[in-house]
C-alpha cells in the first residue's frame, strides 16, 4: 500500500451530492468562501461528494494537514462530519475549530447576506430512507 502525502493546510470540502444540494449546499459554500476571506488563514473551500449523513445536511468536512476535524458544536455530538451547515454561526464554529478567526461584523455580514434554505418537500427523501424503502419493496 502506498500512500499519498497529506495536504497541508486547511481545506474544507462541502458535500454537493443530490441531497446536500437540496438542503442548501450552494449557498453554504458560498458564505465559507465569503467568510474564508475575510479569516487570518489561509483556506482551501472545495466540493465533493457524498459524506455521508444524507438528509442532514448541507455536509461539510473540515481537514487540518489532511486530518479530518470533528464536530465541536454541543449539539452534534462530536460528529465527525459538520452535518446542518446552514448559518452564519455554523460556519464560524466550524472556523472556530480550525483555530481561524472571523470579525464578529464579518459573520453578522454573512448572516445578513446569505440564507441557507432547504427545498426539501415532505415526499423528498433522503438517500439513506430512499435505500431503506427499496430494500422493502
Amino acid at each position: 500500500i502506498i500512500a499519498s502525502p497529506a495536504k497541508k493546510g486547511i481545506e474544507i470540502k462541502v458535500c454537493t451530492d443530490r441531497d446536500c444540494l437540496t438542503d442548501g449546499a450552494q449557498t453554504t459554500q458560498e458564505m465559507i468562501e465569503g467568510l474564508a476571506r475575510s479569516g487570518t488563514k489561509s483556506v482551501t473551500v472545495s466540493k465533493c461528494k457524498c459524506l455521508g449523513p444524507c438528509g442532514n445536511g448541507p455536509n461539510v468536512d473540515l481537514r487540518i494537514d489532511g486530518i479530518r476535524t470533528k464536530d465541536t458544536r454541543p449539539s452534534k455530538g462530536g460528529s465527525s462530519i459538520f452535518r446542518q451547515v446552514n448559518s452564519a454561526e455554523d460556519v464560524a464554529a466550524l472556523f472556530e475549530a480550525a483555530n481561524i478567526q472571523i470579525s464578529e461584523s464579518s459573520i453578522e455580514k454573512a448572516s445578513a447576506t446569505y440564507k441557507v434554505q432547504s427545498t426539501r418537500s415532505f415526499w423528498d427523501l433522503d438517500r439513506t430512507t430512499r435505500i431503506a424503502l427499496q430494500r422493502l419493496i
